[in-house]
């Protein structure tokens, strides 16, 4: 009723990619296996950079061979160049899929929110299936971010998103689209242990071991360029004095250099 196999096969057909967000992961799936059954066949072709598998045998193959085995809905939905994707499938298979679709050899992925937030899957048509995130409502800000897939610039030369809805839905829609994005804030001013956990992951990382470091460090942060210099390193020292004090960190007087202490 929704006519979404028709929304993928148009841009399938002129060889592009769509990537199709659902509301949940058994909708990723029970929509990956519908848009397979009913997408028409289109010319398979790998591109990109070499890897270990070129056709779509060779990718089901390569699942075949991981720990968890096949997994029972992508060995219904790849051989019509069909995927899904979501926090149940683990980091290999995730992995696997993103290289299909990267290749040519996925024309059609299915996810979840989680799919927007740091994986970079570029695609010429976005489509919401519904306008939720689980059983919350879509926001301006998640909907720009998700719909910001289609059409990236020096990948593609055009992009489309479509949001379907249900009639009642239409006006709390048209105001989703026309919200404007909310000013960005520093996690690390909210409180104190953003700016704590952020010193302790620089310096556990081996980003920060000098008192300069800290000075270049927060250089680079959100929170230097709404706050004072002076302020925000006050800021990273008090942590550091704070992470020194409760023996999550150690200062070496010797060598000058700041190190996490032994867990």
């Amino acid at each position: 009723p929704d006519h979404i196999v028709e929304l993928c096969n148009e841009v399938v057909q002129e060889g592009h990619s769509v990537l199709l967000f659902c509301s949940s992961r058994k909708g990723c799936e029970s929509t990956a296996r519908h848009v397979a059954k009913f997408l028409k066949k289109f010319s398979f072709s790998a591109h990109g950079d070499q890897s270990e598998f070129t056709d779509i045998s060779s990718a089901i193959d390569t699942l075949r061979r991981c720990p968890a085995g096949l997994d029972p809905v992508l060995d219904e939905t790849l051989p019509s160049g069909v995927a899904y994707h979501h926090a149940g499938l683990t980091v290999e298979e995730r992995e696997i899929v993103e290289t299909c679709y990267r290749k040519g050899l996925v024309r059609v992925l299915t996810a979840t929110s989680t799919l927007a937030a740091g994986v970079n899957l570029p695609a010429r048509r976005v489509i919401f299936r519904q306008p939720r995130i689980g059983r919350d409502f879509l926001d301006g800000i998640r909907y720009k971010q998700m719909a910001g897939r289609a059409g990236r610039t020096g990948i593609d030369t055009k992009g489309e998103s479509v949001l379907i809805c249900k009639a009642e839905e239409i006006k709390r829609i048209m105001g989703l689209l026309n919200d404007s994005c909310p000013p960005l804030h520093s996690c690390l001013s909210e409180d104190k242990n953003g700016m704590t956990h952020a010193i302790l992951e620089v310096v556990a990382g081996g980003i920060v071991q000098t008192a300069e470091d800290i000075h270049r460090y927060v250089r680079c942060t959100l929170l230097n360029s709404t706050k004072p210099f002076e302020d925000v390193v006050k800021s990273a020292q008090d942590s550091l004095r704070w992470l020194c004090h409760r023996k999550f960190l150690e200062w070496n007087e010797d060598t000058k250099l700041y190190s996490t202490t032994p867990l």
